[in-house]
């Protein structure tokens, strides 16, 4: 249901309420004609929108309180005494006759009428100022989102592009022969990036297929292969995880991990099960490396802004280094 409609239906709701209150006090009430009940009911109504229509948008939003509340005793004076006038005219006398205690009576309980009406107005008009700004409040905060989250995707694919450029650089300079093979793993990881990745969410098996296919490729520069293991624990078939939202630890893995004179070592495992994922990424620093590069530590901290804007209170992120090891720890609640 739309936001008018649910706004009409509201305030139907609530005028079928006041006037099946008032039909019942009537129907016991031999002393009130039809047409005098009419005039009550339509004072009442412009009681009513003048406060939700006027004085609380044009005064009380403007923190204009002293102002409003006199303006809205001026509103309910003038609208009693109108209606005092009305039932003083000598169609309404047999009604109103000498104003008795009676009557008196039915007019105090008429002002109650009048200043509830008010009342409502302003509690329903305040509320559906506070929704709306709520409303855009979030609407804001999800653009803003959605436009740093761009930002950090655009910030990730120049960086996976130059790192995996490098690795076939590298085959090439040596004139090996998987260099074709590495080009076409290339491709197949773009081809990844430019169309899989355009939703909030992926398959879980597709991101992995994604990152199987990177650590393909960066092995083939390895000598010893083996250096670098990849372990895909669980069923991956039905979970989806935001895209692109693991790799930068893998990069960083490979970036600074990989030593042509010293042991290699780096170790992927990633455990899924059900909706929960756990990540574990460890590898030896290249502390030459490491100290060379001015830009280390981007894509890691990029993927931590990520992690905070897609999964708020829903991951647990631990990276420590430890005995010439960086060690990288993530879980995630994919639901």
């Amino acid at each position: 249901m739309s936001k008018k409609r649910r706004h009409i239906l509201l305030h139907v709701l609530i005028w079928v309420t006041l006037i099946s209150i008032v039909v019942t006090h009537a129907f016991y009430d031999d002393d009130d004609s039809p047409l005098l009940f009419l005039i009550r009911m339509l004072i009442g109504t412009a009681i009513f929108y003048v406060n939700y229509l006027i004085l609380v948008p044009k005064i009380l939003f403007k923190k204009r309180i002293l102002f409003y509340i006199l303006s809205v005793i001026l509103l309910v004076f003038v609208s009693a005494k109108g209606l005092i006038m009305i039932e003083e005219l000598d169609q309404f006398a047999m009604y109103t006759d000498n104003f008795s205690e009676e009557g008196q009576d039915e007019k105090e309980v008429g002002f109650m009428v009048y200043t509830l009406l008010i009342f409502i107005g302003a509690v329903i008009r305040t509320y559906g100022e506070w929704n709306r700004n709520e409303q855009d409040k979030r609407e804001i905060e999800n653009q803003k989102n959605l436009s740093e989250l761009e930002v950090l995707k655009n910030q990730i694919n120049p960086h996976f592009l130059f790192n995996s450029l490098n690795s076939i650089c590298s085959l090439a300079v040596k004139k090996s022969d998987e260099a074709p093979d590495a080009i076409i793993m290339l491709s197949e990881l773009m081809r990844y990036m430019l169309y899989e990745v355009k939703g909030e969410r992926v398959l879980l098996s597709k991101e992995i297929a994604y990152i199987e296919n990177y650590v393909s490729l960066q092995k083939l520069r390895l000598a010893n292969k083996d250096q670098v293991s990849l372990r895909i624990v669980g069923d991956i078939q039905s979970q989806r995880i935001s895209p692109l939202i693991l790799i930068s630890f893998i990069e960083n893995a490979f970036k600074y991990g990989i030593d042509t004179t010293e042991e290699t070592s780096i170790s992927i495992t990633i455990d899924a099960y059900e909706n929960d994922v756990t990540f574990n990424c460890v590898n030896r620093i290249n502390k030459r490396k490491k100290k060379q590069d001015d830009n280390s530590g981007i894509g890691i901290q990029n993927t931590k802004e990520r992690l905070k804007l897609l999964y708020p209170e829903k991951h647990q992120l631990s990276i420590q280094e430890e005995n010439n090891m960086f060690i990288v720890n993530l879980f995630l609640k994919l639901n």
